[in-house]
């Protein structure tokens, strides 16, 4: 199975979320390749916009196989008197997977190794999925947590992509173990992503601006 993550970020309004839907589900629905990957369990989707396009967006895609919600992140903490936080217990049900420790909120909102142990502790607690996000082999990996991805920060949003290679050789050098799925992210798009595709060891893609346009996400979703 090769997953595709689309991950919004902090992009699109609520008519650019209708909009992004409307070619994107039916589009999805007509093409018989694609239908026939998500159905079969060779390819699975997981959009994860804002959180306040999660339910909408849920119910549009509700009729597609092999395409669910996910959160951007949710909060260290748990339910209490934490105002304008978004806990994992208040995403259980609606989210299968939540990307969590991504390199924009290391460093724009300081989070740390303990923060992220912690999000991922209610990732388990509530049944989500976390998609542990690394930018090396310096940030710590729960051997606990399925999915790891690799997003050097050089790549993210720049356009430059690292080569296969690369990827792979930073790959060697993580401890991880014969369990965990093992992402990519950084400027992939329908252009690059030939060169990683068909390599067994790269088990998704995060993505990033290439996901704001449907257009873009569903050549992604046809070149896999």
């Amino acid at each position: 199975m090769k997953y595709l993550i689309a991950n919004f970020k902090a992009n699109l309004n609520h008519l650019d979320i209708i909009n992004w839907l409307e070619i994107f589900v039916p589009e999805t629905q007509k093409n018989t390749q694609i239908q026939q990957k998500l159905q079969s369990g060779e390819i699975k989707v997981v959009v994860c916009p804002p959180f306040s396009f999660l339910l909408p967006l849920k119910k549009k895609i509700s009729g597609l196989t092999g395409v669910v919600c996910g959160a951007q992140d949710i909060s260290r903490f748990d339910n209490g008197r934490y105002t304008g936080e978004v806990t994992a217990q208040s995403l259980q049900g609606v989210v299968e997977y939540a990307i969590i420790g991504h390199s924009e909120r290391r460093s724009s909102f300081s989070e740390t190794e303990s923060d992220i142990s912690q999000k991922l502790h209610f990732c388990r607690q509530y049944q989500i999925k976390p998609i542990l996000c690394i930018r090396g082999k310096e940030d710590k990996i729960d051997p606990d947590t399925p999915i790891v991805c690799y997003e050097p920060p050089q790549s993210i949003g720049t356009g430059d992509n690292l080569s296969l290679d690369e990827t792979l050789k930073t790959k060697k050098q993580l401890p991880l173990t014969p369990k965990q799925l093992f992402f990519y992210g950084g400027s992939v798009n329908a252009h690059d992503i030939h060169q990683y595709r068909a390599n067994p060891e790269i088990a998704g893609f995060l993505i990033g601006t290439a996901s704001v346009s449907p257009t873009d996400f569903l050549a992604l979703l046809n070149a896999v």
